[in-house]
């Protein structure tokens, strides 16, 4: 394979961010693309604090800082606040951080009474977020399983489940707020040939958007486009994670399965036709605060952050 020559500009600018990459611990032998083709720094960063659950839960404010100073900016909360600590405490640690709430999960959707929906809006307000999430819900028989490729659910309990996500919807608009649902592997099982996802999302209200996660969908075999394409303009909030990770993986590491993707799930999320997105939210489950360092120094190669 034949090799483009750089200019001495280009390459000057190459073998500074390899530099740079090389001293954030990442070995150049696993340096992903550089930034051209990747889109550039169009939509702001923000993380899933599950990510870094432990550190958050024993020293939230150290790390609220910590992924400011990164250069993210902006926070989405998994229900618990550290310690018993009240929204208002969590809201002036944010203020402090100089970082957003752009993002709360508020556990399934067959959980939450009437009565629950009412705090989490209240606790929502204080923080200063407006997107109230579900992570997961349940739908069959049995517990739910986040990687099961096979549902007992039919179709009916899929509509069912989006007419109360439509409800919660129009019930939050009132509070200038809006829902959305969080996808995993088990939601693109199959029922007479369609995917859950498209069963849910064809029935839901316009209001009701999509949180894509890209490593939940790249691992089911998915392809995030043409799903977003589907539902334009309702990927709101997007989960930035490799495909068949779970093991240690980056972002943009050789065994990352969307590796050859990033550049066109960008450009489809970016544009206000396909994805709308608004946001992206990094995430690692079991994730650690040394693989956000690795894949923020990875975005920042890429142009991203």
């Amino acid at each position: 394979m034949n090799t483009p020559s750089l200019s001495r500009r280009e390459f000057l600018k190459t073998g500074t961010a390899a530099l740079a990459t090389a001293s954030l611990g990442i070995p150049l032998g696993l340096r992903a693309a550089a930034a051209p083709g990747h889109g550039g720094n169009k939509l702001p960063f923000g993380i899933q604090l599950w990510t870094v659950r432990g550190a958050f839960m024993v020293e939230p404010e150290a790390t609220l800082n910590k992924l400011a100073s990164l250069g993210l900016k902006g926070v989405e909360f998994y229900t618990a606040f550290p310690g018993g600590r009240d929204a208002k405490a969590m809201r002036a640690m944010l203020d402090r951080a100089g970082l957003k709430a752009v993002g709360y999960h508020i556990g399934g959707l067959h959980t939450m009474s009437d009565d629950a929906v009412k705090r989490e809006i209240e606790t929502n307000q204080i923080i200063g977020n407006t997107r109230l999430g579900v992570s997961f819900t349940q739908v069959g028989d049995g517990p739910f399983n986040s990687a099961a490729k096979t549902t007992t659910a039919k179709r009916q309990d899929w509509e069912a489940i989006a007419d109360k996500f439509s409800a919660l919807a129009a019930k939050l608009k009132s509070h200038g707020m809006a829902t959305y649902y969080h996808c995993h592997v088990a939601d693109f099982a199959r029922i007479d040939g369609e995917t859950c996802w498209d069963i849910f999302f064809a029935r839901a209200s316009q209001d009701v958007f999509m949180q894509i996660d890209l490593g939940h969908m790249g691992t089911a075999g998915i392809d995030q486009i043409a799903t977003m394409k589907k539902f334009p303009g309702r990927a709101k909030t997007v989960h930035v994670k490799p495909a068949n990770g779970g093991d240690g993986r980056l972002v943009g590491d050789p065994n990352d399965g969307n590796l050859a993707k990033w550049p066109s799930l960008f450009a489809a999320c970016e544009d206000p036709k396909i994805g709308g997105t608004e946001w992206y939210i990094l995430e690692y489950d079991g994730g650690s605060m040394e693989q956000v360092e690795g894949t923020v120094a990875r975005l920042k190669e890429w142009g991203k952050i």
